[in-house]
């Protein structure tokens, strides 16, 4: 957390995540609002990486 706040300290901190909000941001409220994955209902970090990276790589395609 404090780091963050030290980079959007920076004029080229302020810079990039404001590139991120217009870049990046809007995939995940996609991801979010249109396929209703808020959550992932399985178990265990292998499970999740692995639909995470399904649902990116569809999305890329």
């Amino acid at each position: 957390m404090h780091l963050m706040r030290r980079k959007l300290r920076t004029k080229h901190g302020r810079e990039r995540y404001r590139l991120r909000q217009i870049s990046i941001e809007p995939v995940f409220c996609f991801i979010k609002e249109q396929l209703g994955l808020r959550q992932f209902l399985l178990r265990g970090i292998d499970k999740v990486c692995s639909l995470w990276r399904f649902t990116c790589a569809v999305l890329t395609c």
